[in-house]
């Protein structure tokens, strides 16, 4: 019997859990991206931090049912996929600026889909005909992921995770766009502050000869864009951490991620002793 949802908050899952606890039931908890479920004797409780419209989860069996069942995706679900989706200037400590240019692939995951052929034409028009706010979560499925909490005698007895058969789907689709944005740093140089995503953020005076050569490279991709100007930016980067602030869309953003060439440099350094080692 599935009960009535409630809204997800620490306090309500809380005083659910110790009053099943107190009470000396057998019960399960199953948390998690969005939803968290208590399994109890007499029914289920849903926490939900959002509600997802029914024509999501058409659209994320619709892909889920092209990608896995197409012989790339065969392929992609037996390899092993990085989750790095962001980048920053190397050499780039603090920049200050009125504007800066961003550029944004349009709906990334779903041109990504369908430009490597993991889901048909009907799939991806139904799919890019969902809200924005939409897209991602119906194409983030394939990776859904939770897990489940048994309890019995008044304490949890044992914990099972579960991750999604095609996850390793949705990981191909970061790593590509993360190639796409990571060939476009390359031809920004110098001009390339950061990218998230599947945008990138470089500065106003890059020379027109570099931006073509980006537009141009995205179009050989298959990739469609936008373009936006973004105002009043403050790129922050100190002891491995880079703090970037702006108005996007008439709206204040920001960002607070680590550094990412403390990886990248932790890398290099790593075949750099190797290859002395071995001279």
């Amino acid at each position: 019997m599935q009960l009535n949802s409630f809204p997800r908050t620490q306090i309500m899952m809380k005083a659910q859990i110790d009053s099943l606890l107190e009470l000396g039931w057998d019960f399960m908890v199953q948390h998690g991206t969005y939803t968290t479920k208590i399994h109890k004797p007499t029914g289920i409780l849903t926490f939900s931090t959002i509600t997802f419209r029914p024509k999501v989860f058409v659209a994320a069996n619709m892909v889920k049912r092209d990608a896995s069942k197409c012989d790339k995706g065969i392929q992609i679900m037996n390899s092993r996929f990085a989750k790095t989706n962001y980048a920053n200037s190397e050499t780039t400590e603090l920049y200050m600026a009125d504007e800066v240019w961003n550029i944004d692939i349009k709906s990334a995951y779903a041109n990504c889909l369908h430009i490597n052929k993991l889901i048909n034409d009907n799939t991806f028009n139904y799919l890019t005909g969902l809200r924005k706010s939409e897209r991602l979560p119906a194409v983030g499925m394939l990776a859904k992921s939770h897990v489940k909490y048994f309890y019995s005698d008044g304490k949890c007895q044992s914990v099972e995770p579960y991750r999604e058969h095609t996850s390793q789907i949705f990981f191909f689709l970061i790593h590509e766009i993360d190639r796409i944005m990571r060939e476009i740093k390359f031809i920004l140089g110098d001009y390339f502050l950061y990218y998230w995503v599947d945008g990138v953020f470089f500065k106003k005076e890059t020379p027109l000869k570099k931006i073509k050569e980006v537009e141009s490279y995205l179009t050989s991709e298959n990739y469609p864009y936008n373009w936006e100007l973004c105002y009043n930016l403050e790129y922050f980067r100190h002891d491995g951490n880079v703090k970037v602030k702006m108005m996007k869309g008439g709206v204040r953003k920001e960002w607070n991620f680590k550094d990412a060439n403390l990886e990248d440099k932790f890398v290099k350094d790593y075949l750099n002793e190797i290859a002395k080692k071995k001279l």
